[in-house]
């Protein structure tokens, strides 16, 4: 009967068409004639060639000109305006360059359907055929005429580039440009066969970057993922080797996507050389520029993608679809953005924020067709998941006594019922949590809650029932449907930020992330008490006291059950995974499957726990698959979230020495990045500590500074493997006194160290003794910004905050000289081979002083990419090339020149150091790279 009714539908169509049907036919068969001079066998020809101008024609997705159509096919100049003369009607046809277009998309309809165009006509298209001819084309061309940098812009950047439109013209003919954009598209309609197989391996092995660089220039670097993951999805899973490349390159370009959007070098400088050891780098590594020693990832992390929106208003919330395809991001003004998980890219976006102030809490509807919105003042709001239309809208204050600020109506969180039928929202300060109708948006039910500020809720497998705990003692459970409360749980300890139903409705599972109190036990709503851990009264009210099962020192961002109800799992934004038996409360898996040290704002976890999606900081989105995949350390290597605070090179870049942030410090050698030495450091506090080495580089000084015990000064024997050198401070230098670190230094024999700080003034120690030398008293106005020894160790140099060098006698302590000449704060000071001093104020002059009488002899200035530590001589005759981390790149400074060398994705460096060629340095989520950028600046 089906069959039977799709015929009558499709003759009733045919039959509408008929008029216009034959009026193609005519203009088709007006064709035919075009060559009244041919035999058969050329008239067949000319026919099969005009069969596949047309079918290009039709299936392209961009219109080409004439000739660009001759080159995509192989013909010969001339051929194609000759071969649609008889198709001005249906065709638009001008001279090259501009394309050739079709006018009415009736026309294609009628030649590639088979029951208005006859299959066996000349003139019929078989769109599969022409994809597959498409596909074949598209993927020789790239192999044959890809090269690695083909438009000769080098290292230059896009916005570097002169005319760069008129450059693409020149260099990439637009059948190559065609190719590289839509080849992928193109393959996934294709059919398999032997050739295609072999094109798209010989892609793969050779021309993958190739590709990416004409991407980067042409701003296609987003269709480049979109083909990518159509390829992945044709390639036939047989073929392992080919289908991990794809994948390989997918990742790749996901992950750095947006660097690769400044610069087609950062293909080769900032991505293939931090890419983990997979197919792909094993096939490519020889064409990158940069080697990274140290710190690279053994395989793909668990991070999908990593954004910076481009939005003037803060992120406020976040959720991700059930299906997984799409992340809401809900922003300050109102607005909401959505983004596919699959492309990482903005799909839409939907300008609300007139109707309502800030998108406090988004949750998609079950079957994902809606999207609920809790804001600000009060407002809750259903749009259509698509296209972002208010369906419905309602506004707290309605039913609740406004008192206050209007935005003491705020809902903070949202959450849909299993069954979509209705939801349920948190109200800032009014301690309210309603059920709302979500086909009208009207009231269902309103409960009112001990305490103003809800952790958590959800909702019962059945969604008939929804528990709620605040962030003090009590959770409540209601009966959604009769809007009376079941039932108190009472508990001592306070914040509860996760909670689940089990698969049967029967167990509540519940989490406390508090650092001193973390604890996670399962409700048994049937015998109203703890099944997991088994908590007494006294228990419960011992406070400060860990319960619950060993080894839980661990903050909860999500609890879900497994589909059976033996297992729970934990997740947190933070990375970490545990996963626990529901049944006997043993911890069966602890891992982390990505990290992050810096905290999320708001996070969303998908409902089959296969993503998560968090915000960090106000602008940036970060989406990671929560798959059960541990990630862990090689041996040798700096602990997970152990931060390097601080770099340092020895004077000859023979050592590096890195402080963490748990108090270790880690002597590297630069050439094998191997850790040669391990010391287990003073108690640091939080500020990042300074660390200097002696002259010789036998002695490394370690300072931190606490706010309420003073410095902590550790002076380490590099050359004695293993032992602690001197540790020392001074009762006298305690807070308040000291306030701020300010800078170290060595004398130029080692045998003296001096450190200066914001209250306690200039301090010199003998290295050798710990015993104190001499102090300086703390300047009133003026802080010290930099400190240095004479080359005879006899004077001690101070440059200062209120502009000055001030020249202190060691023997004496009295003050010799101020040098004056300065306009700002001075920042860095050093000694030239010619023992001239030399000084740089923060506006990046320089000015030369003799050391004997302390006069100036020269001034000069330096580039702006120069930090307070940095220091750079612009009138120095050497070829010396530097390395500094600036506004998340590496750049490289020679002849006074500055010019980005490698961009750092996702990452916020918190301390580098370089030496010559080799960079190091540690970012804010715990990695430590050490990089050799030889190749890079041979080039």
């Amino acid at each position: 009967m089906n069959i039977i009714l799709a015929s009558v539908q499709h003759q009733k169509a045919a039959s509408a068409f008929r008029h216009l049907d034959a009026l193609y036919r005519q203009i088709l068969q007006s064709a035919e004639t075009l060559d009244p001079d041919a035999d058969e066998e050329d008239g067949a020809e000319i026919l099969e060639e005009l069969q596949t101008i047309l079918g290009t024609i039709l299936v392209l997705l961009d219109p080409l000109c004439a000739r660009s159509l001759e080159l995509l096919l192989g013909l010969e100049q001339g051929t194609v305006q000759p071969a649609l003369r008889p198709f001005h009607s249906v065709l638009s046809i001008s001279n090259p360059p501009y394309p050739i277009r079709v006018f009415h998309k009736s026309f294609p309809d009628f030649l590639s359907d088979q029951g208005r165009s006859d299959v066996n006509s000349w003139y019929h298209v078989d769109t599969k055929k022409h994809h597959t001819r498409l596909a074949l084309l598209c993927l020789n061309h790239m192999n044959v005429m890809l090269q690695r940098d083909m438009c000769g812009v080098g290292d230059l950047e896009k916005n570097e580039i002169p005319d760069l439109e008129r450059l693409l013209d020149e260099k990439v003919k637009p059948h190559l440009l065609y190719a590289c954009h839509h080849w992928g598209t193109h393959l996934s309609q294709a059919e398999h066969s032997e050739a295609l197989d072999g094109a798209l391996h010989n892609l793969c092995m050779t021309k993958l970057l190739h590709w990416l660089e004409i991407l980067s220039l042409t701003g296609k670097l987003n269709t480049g993922v979109q083909a990518l993951t159509l390829v992945k999805d044709w390639c036939d899973p047989n073929n392992v080797v080919l289908g991990t490349i794809l994948n390989d390159c997918y990742r790749f370009l996901l992950l750095f996507r947006d660097i690769f959007a400044i610069g087609p070098s950062h293909i080769y400088q900032s991505g293939l050389p931090f890419m983990p050891d997979c197919e792909l780098f094993n096939i490519m590594q020889k064409e990158a520029n940069v080697t990274v020693k140290y710190g690279k990832p053994q395989g793909w992390s668990n991070i999908l993608f990593r954004l910076q929106m481009e939005s003037e208003s803060f992120l406020r919330s976040i959720s991700i679809s059930p299906d997984c395809t799409l992340v809401a991001v809900g922003f300050m003004g109102g607005d909401i953005s959505i983004w596919s998980t699959k492309y990482g890219t903005l799909l839409r976006t939907f300008d609300v924020g007139r109707i309502w102030l800030n998108a406090e809490a988004l949750a998609f509807s079950p079957d994902g067709a809606y999207l609920a919105s809790g804001n600000l003042d009060g407002t809750i709001a259903i749009l259509d998941a698509k296209t972002g239309v208010l369906r419905h809208k309602a506004n707290v204050k309605d039913y609740d006594d406004l008192r206050g600020s209007p935005f003491d109506n705020s809902v903070k969180r949202i959450l849909f019922a299993p069954n979509g039928n209705h939801f349920a929202t948190v109200s800032q300060s009014l301690a309210t949590i309603t059920i709302w109708n979500a086909t009208d948006c009207n009231r269902i039910h309103q409960f009112h809650v001990p305490n103003p500020t809800v952790a958590a809720i959800a909702f019962s497998p059945d969604s008939n029932k929804l528990v709620a705990f605040c962030f003090e003692d009590t959770g409540i459970l209601f009966d959604v449907v009769t809007g009376r409360v079941i039932d108190e749980i009472a508990l001592s300890f306070y914040h509860y930020s996760a909670i689940a139903f089990s698969p049967d409705g029967n167990h509540i599972a519940v989490a406390n992330p508090c650092p001193e109190l973390t604890w996670m036990a399962i409700w048994d709503i049937s015998s109203r008490s703890f099944v997991f851990p088994d908590i007494s009264e006294s228990v419960l009210r011992r406070k400060g006291i860990r319960i619950g099962k060993p080894d839980m020192d661990f903050q909860f961002s999500y609890l879900m059950y497994s589909v059976d109800g033996t297992q729970l799992s934990c997740y947190s934004s933070a990375g970490e995974v545990r996963i626990w038996d529901a049944k006997t409360g043993d911890l069966l898996q602890s891992f982390r499957n990505h990290v992050f040290y810096e905290s999320p704002c708001f996070v969303s976890l998908s409902p089959d726990a296969s993503l998560i999606a968090s915000t960090r900081g106000i602008d940036r989105m970060i989406v990671v698959g929560a798959a059960q995949t541990p990630i862990q350390n090689d041996p040798g290597e700096i602990p997970l979230l152990e931060q390097v605070r601080s770099l340092v090179f020895s004077p000859d870049g023979a050592v590096i020495a890195s402080i963490s942030s748990e108090r270790v410090i880690y002597l590297w050698d630069p050439h094998t990045a191997v850790c040669t030495t391990t010391f287990k450091s003073f108690d640091f506090s939080r500020a990042i500590p300074k660390a200097v080495f002696s002259p010789d580089g036998t002695k490394l000084a370690a300072v931190s500074t606490e706010w309420q015990n003073g410095f902590d000064v550790q002076i380490l024997d590099v050359l004695d493997k293993g032992v602690d050198g001197i540790k020392f401070g001074n009762d006298e230098y305690k807070a308040p006194k000291c306030g701020e670190l300010d800078t170290i230094a060595f004398s130029p024999d080692g045998n003296q160290f001096v450190l200066s700080s914001e209250l306690g003034g200039i301090v010199i120690w003998d290295t050798i003794s710990g015993n104190r030398i001499r102090s300086f008293p703390a300047q009133t106005d003026a802080r010290v910004r930099s400190l240095l020894f004479s080359p005879d160790g006899t004077l001690l140099f101070s440059g200062c905050s209120n502009n000055i060098i001030m020249a202190w006698s060691i023997t004496t302590g009295e003050l010799c000289k101020s040098l004056t000449g300065h306009a700002e704060s001075v920042t860095s000071l050093m000694i030239s081979p010619d023992d001239r001093l030399i000084s740089r104020d923060k506006s990046g002059k320089i000015i030369y002083w003799n050391v004997d009488d302390l006069e100036p002899i020269g001034e000069g200035q330096v580039p702006e990419v120069y930090s307070d530590e940095d220091y750079y001589d612009p009138t120095s005759t050497s070829q010396k090339i530097e390395l500094f981390h600036r506004n998340g790149q590496i750049v490289r400074i020679s002849g006074g020149v500055c010019r980005p060398l490698c961009g750092l994705v996702g990452h916020e460096v918190i301390s580098s150091a370089s030496y010559g060629s080799v960079f190091a340095y540690g970012t804010d989520s715990g990695e430590f790279y050490i990089v050799d950028f030889s190749k890079a600046l041979a080039s």
